[in-house]
């Protein structure tokens, strides 16, 4: 907890904290519901996997709503929107932008050798998730801590624990983020 606390909980006053509202999250646990065809949330105990399935499908929709509530713009159209077609991946001028979710009290991991622009987010269990910002490859490069392998065989990689949040580039709105990613470009 004292690394997650030196390497992200000292910068949250740079953060946005974004409240998701449960009905957002309600929406999420029906799709996952229909999906695996359940009658409740409580059967995903049943399921082999049903709770990871569960727990991997917000990680993939909690930074969109996050940022959604920030731009005050739909990214999404959630009520026809298949959960299997959700990435963890935005395109914004032309770039893919990877946006990558940590639990409260843990520092983000990355593939080693991403080859884009990644934007951290913090989820605390409480409904709240912090935008944290945006970090160039650059950025990732030379801010990195541990790193392991993930995954055995052909699907292995190599992923990297970021530990720069000081040097992430904050943006409050659609149109800031798209000027950073462009700069990137340059």
């Amino acid at each position: 907890m004292i690394h997650f606390i030196n390497n992200v909980l000292k910068y949250k006053s740079l953060f946005h904290i974004i409240d998701i509202p449960y009905r957002d999250i309600h929406l999420i646990q029906k799709k996952v519901i229909n999906d695996l065809k359940l009658n409740n949330l409580n059967q995903l105990r049943d399921k082999f996997e049903g709770e990871q399935y569960y727990k991997n499908n917000l990680h993939k929709c909690l930074p969109i709503l996050a940022l959604e509530k920030l731009f005050t713009k739909r990214i999404f159209d959630w009520d026809n929107l298949d959960l299997k077609s959700i990435q963890s991946i935005l395109t914004i001028e032309n770039t893919k932008v990877y946006l990558k979710l940590c639990e409260y009290g843990k520092t983000p991991e990355v593939e080693k050798d991403i080859d884009g622009p990644v934007i951290f987010f913090v989820y605390d269990d409480k409904k709240e998730v912090w935008i944290c910002g945006l970090a160039r490859k650059e950025t990732i490069s030379r801010f990195q801590g541990k790193e392991r392998t993930i995954g055995i065989g052909s699907r292995a990689k190599r992923v990297v624990e970021f530990i720069g949040f000081e040097h992430l580039k904050n943006f409050s709105s659609f149109e800031e983020l798209s000027l950073i990613v462009k700069e990137e470009n340059e």
